[in-house]
């Protein structure tokens, strides 16, 4: 298995996270313009909703960095970024912050 590249999963799961992101930013604009009540969702589906968001986050998270530790020591192409990994807890702080939980 040595040689193979896994930069394209990592792009893909990138691409998943930033997703994610978006729909918890739409998410939240609807609960703070009042989108909420004009659609007619209770208060808790949409505290179950965020919380979904949130737990889809982390898991997301969770997964790219067990992807790249795998990668490593099985000596797989990967990408490389400058800078520290995200800690999945602090992607979890992240998105909380966004929704407003």
């Amino acid at each position: 298995m040595a040689g193979k590249d896994l930069r394209k999963e990592q792009v893909e799961l990138l691409r998943l996270e930033k997703d994610i992101k978006k729909i918890a930013t739409k998410v939240a604009a609807l609960t703070t313009t009042g989108g909420v009540a004009a659609l007619g969702l209770a208060h808790a589906e949409v505290n179950a909703l965020k919380t979904s968001i949130v737990d889809v986050a982390e898991k997301t998270s969770k997964l790219h960095q067990q992807a790249e530790q795998a990668a490593v020591e099985q000596g797989l192409r990967i990408m490389e970024a400058n800078g520290t990994p995200k800690d999945p807890q602090m992607v979890v702080e992240m998105f909380k912050s966004i929704l407003g939980l």
